[in-house]
């Protein structure tokens, strides 16, 4: 595990090692084999291939392009805008489609080839493999799909026709839970799922891949190792073809194939030196893993759950499979913290509570939608809808508790109430066993007086602002909003949640872009909102009109495609264009 963390920090510093001097050391270290001579080899060499990717991930010039590209995933967004990554003779680049040609591309997916001509310019934000934008201003051909692109989609294609059958609303969730794929989802759940910290389960990971090995489990015990270590291989590789290659899927994929190797030369290693031992081999064939956000995530999930969840299950005081239950999603959650808090921002602390109720539901819809699913996809019509009813209802719970979570205030531990949360449980498990209850209800006591008071209180005044959208707050909670076309509904409904903005006492909608709307009619669901202006709304034809709305004087009036907003309040003034 050492070796391990080595090598991410290799990877993350990417010292530039002449490639000699890599070779060299890891020849030495061969030479006289000693675990911590391959351990410097191996660490050395992946901080001279890091150096060498990111070489090769430089910024592309500017100038048209002309050549076949291919998908690396599938698009993202929806008409009149589709953005996608593709592989290219020049490098992976960011493709950037709009009118015609997003709706073209829209229909296709990963691995699709596709002849375009438009313009390149360079990426200056550091992203995995991407070199540079691709603005696409057509498409010449569309390459006929080879048979094991063919295949793929042909399996994505009968999970996707299962989720027909379900409510539109959870058509996305359900296909986020099987495959990872959750574009179009409803921004009101996605807001739901983040506030409840269950947004993990609309991203494919580990936890989908075992339980398909837990499908096949019954056809695996009856061959013999070596059949059964090419079965797993292929449906693994299968597996991380339908679900696009994810990051956590990679690394739950890396841990299989060495855990199985282990096994069948008959030295099976614990869970940590597995871990360690798939990190090392991924970071060496992609160090640029290290930049992505879901593994590094992924990973340390893992080490939670692999350090902390069976001595935290054995030392919890109740049932043992409650313990077990509880000790899961603790352990996850610790493990995830410390990435998680600096990079999003504190973490819901209900999260533990709704997993441990969600995780179930969602273990079945995981399971169900990668069988009987398949089977729904298939046959279609009134059948496939009977067979999806279970996965249904237990979506509507899923979702049910994300809602119900998210309308409670936002208990939210910081690195502070974390540290808090690791010395008392470390008190828990180090007490002896007649105080343990005593001390676990302290500690559970003392979580709720640091998170749960301070998130009684009214809106904090002052100005937030999310993508397209920002909200006024004066210093007795009334709340100004406007908002325009490049909004996303699910950010602003998070924004507003952690911030306990409940109540909306002016909205102004600045553009009549689809987005826009979408987020009005979402936000007049969820939120109390007294008054709406919007383009075409009573009085867009007396401009400019002056609301006041607690301290804070609103100045609403024409701008080129929509409205200008300048909310003026305690000596400042603050504009927001239409972005439509």
């Amino acid at each position: 595990m050492v070796t391990a963390v080595g090598c991410l920090v290799a990877a993350s510093w990417a010292p530039s090692i002449p490639p000699a001097a890599a070779i060299t050391v890891m020849v030495l270290g061969m030479v006289r084999i000693r675990p911590w001579s391959v351990g410097i080899a191996v660490v050395c060499l992946c901080a001279c291939l890091a150096a060498q990717t990111l070489e090769g991930a430089a910024p592309v010039a500017a100038g048209e392009f002309r050549g076949t590209v291919q998908l690396v995933g599938d698009p993202s967004g929806s008409t009149p805008m589709v953005a996608i990554e593709v592989r290219t003779a020049a490098g992976h680049l960011q493709l950037i489609a709009t009118a015609a040609t997003a709706a073209r591309l829209s229909s296709l997916g990963a691995g699709d080839r596709v002849d375009v001509h438009g313009r390149t310019a360079p990426w200056r934000r550091r992203s995995g493999h991407i070199r540079g934008l691709l603005r696409v201003d057509r498409i010449d051909r569309v390459w006929p799909r080879t048979p094991p692109v063919a295949g793929i989609a042909a399996a994505r294609e009968l999970i996707e026709r299962s989720a027909d059958h379900l409510p539109a609303e959870l058509r996305a969730l359900h296909l986020g839970f099987v495959i990872g794929d959750d574009r179009g989802s409803d921004p009101a759940i996605t807001a739901d799922l983040r506030a409840a910290g269950l947004s993990h389960l609309s991203v494919v990971s580990g936890e989908n891949l075992a339980f398909v090995m837990l499908v096949l489990a019954p056809l695996l015990r009856r061959l013999g190792l070596r059949r059964r270590l090419w079965l797993v291989a292929m449906v693994v590789l299968v597996f991380l073809a339908i679900t696009r290659f994810e990051p956590s899927i990679l690394r739950a994929a890396a841990m299989a194939a060495i855990a199985g190797w282990t096994m069948a030369i008959g030295r099976p290693s614990s869970g940590l030196r597995v871990l360690g031992l798939a990190v090392i081999a991924l970071l060496l064939i992609d160090p640029l893993l290290v930049s992505s956000v879901g593994f590094r995530l992924s990973l340390a999930a893992t080490t939670g759950i692999v350090v902390l969840a069976r001595p935290l299950a054995a030392r919890l005081p109740g049932p043992r499979r409650l313990a077990a239950a509880i000790a899961l999603p603790v352990a996850a959650q610790v493990g995830v913290a410390p990435i998680a808090i600096p990079a999003f921002g504190p973490q819901p602390l209900l999260a533990i509570p709704a997993n441990v109720l969600v995780e179930p539901a969602a273990a079945f819809v995981m399971m169900w939608g990668t069988t009987v699913g398949v089977v729904a996809g298939a046959l279609g019509g009134p059948v496939a809808t009977v067979l999806q009813w279970p996965v249904q209802l237990a979506l509507r719970w899923t979702t049910g508790v994300a809602r119900l979570v998210a309308t409670m205030p936002p208990l939210r531990i910081g690195l502070v109430l974390l540290g808090s949360l690791v010395v008392l449980l470390g008190a828990t498990a180090l007490s002896p066993p007649g105080r343990r209850r005593r001390v676990l209800a302290i500690a559970v006591a003392l979580m709720l007086l640091i998170g749960v008071l301070p998130a009684w209180r009214t809106p904090t005044a002052g100005t937030l602002q999310s993508v397209g959208s920002r909200v006024w707050v004066d210093p007795d909670g009334a709340a100004v909003l406007a908002l325009d076309g490049r909004v996303r509904t699910a950010d602003l409904l998070v924004l507003l949640h952690g911030r306990s903005v409940g109540r909306l006492d002016l909205l102004v909608r600045t553009s009549d872009a689809a987005a826009a709307i979408e987020a009005e009619v979402t936000l007049r669901s969820r939120l109390e909102v007294v008054r709406v202006i919007t383009p075409g709304g009573p009085g867009a034809d007396q401009r400019p009109i002056t609301v006041t709305v607690g301290t804070l004087q609103v100045e609403v009036a024409r701008h080129a495609s929509g409205l200008r907003v300048v909310v003026t309040g305690g000596g400042e003034a603050e504009i927001i264009g239409d972005g439509g």
